[in-house]
């Protein structure tokens, strides 16, 4: 635990001892640290700048149960920011992931507004954190009744290509391009690909599955 990077939160809520609190889960696809090849294959720092939190979870644990649950909020979710300067241009009504471009406080004051959710800790991941979490346990196991890939007008963004069906074992990589898939398409027959349709939703459902085989193979 002592190599985990951790800094004071500002907005957070205090919590007592035993009782259910709020933990913050955010995928950030910020490309600073990745060089080389993983900045290349994430998208340029200089086409993407700034960070937005592409994925965002609220983890309520209750530890008198013994439980814990996930709430998803899609990013795209349009809202009225908090917690950011005037002179941003971001606080107003915006997208939701839009809020985290200047940290986690503005992003845990925009969910404690919006929903009355109060969030006493945060933890943030990116691409590569992704990646070694799933490499750390030798990849996951997942079914996919069809081959599935990402394609937005010809472009494969996410970088996904699964061509087979059944049974399949994801590297870190793999698991990453499946989790950032914005145009999952799948092969109904040779050559007759469908569009997923489901947007962010979807995305959500395949991150939870993700997250799901990573806990059963650890």
């Amino acid at each position: 635990l002592g190599q985990i990077h951790s800094i004071k939160c500002k907005a957070c809520a205090a919590v007592a001892d035993g009782t259910p609190y709020n933990v913050l889960i955010v995928g950030s696809d910020t490309r600073a640290g990745n060089s080389g090849g993983a900045a290349q294959a994430f998208g340029s720092a200089s086409l993407v700048g700034g960070q937005r939190s592409d994925t965002i979870k609220v983890l309520h644990v209750d530890p008198t149960a013994g439980t814990a649950r996930l709430l998803s909020i899609p990013r795209d979710t349009y809202v009225s920011l908090s917690g950011l300067p005037a002179d941003s241009g971001l606080s107003t009504h915006n997208k939701i992931n839009a809020a985290f471009n200047y940290g986690p406080d503005s992003l845990i004051d925009t969910i404690e507004n919006t929903f009355g959710i109060p969030i006493s800790h945060f933890v943030i991941i990116d691409f590569t954190g992704v990646i070694n979490l799933v490499n750390s346990v030798n990849g996951i196991n997942l079914n996919f009744r069809y081959p599935v890939r990402d394609d937005d007008n010809g472009n494969n963004n996410a970088g996904l290509s699964i061509p087979r069906t059944g049974c399949q074992t994801l590297n870190g990589n793999t698991a990453l391009s499946l989790a950032r898939s914005r145009f999952y398409q799948y092969e109904v027959r040779p050559g007759y690909w469908v569009s997923d349709g489901s947007g962010d939703l979807g995305r959500i459902q395949r991150q939870n599955a993700i997250i799901e085989a990573t806990i059963d193979k650890a």
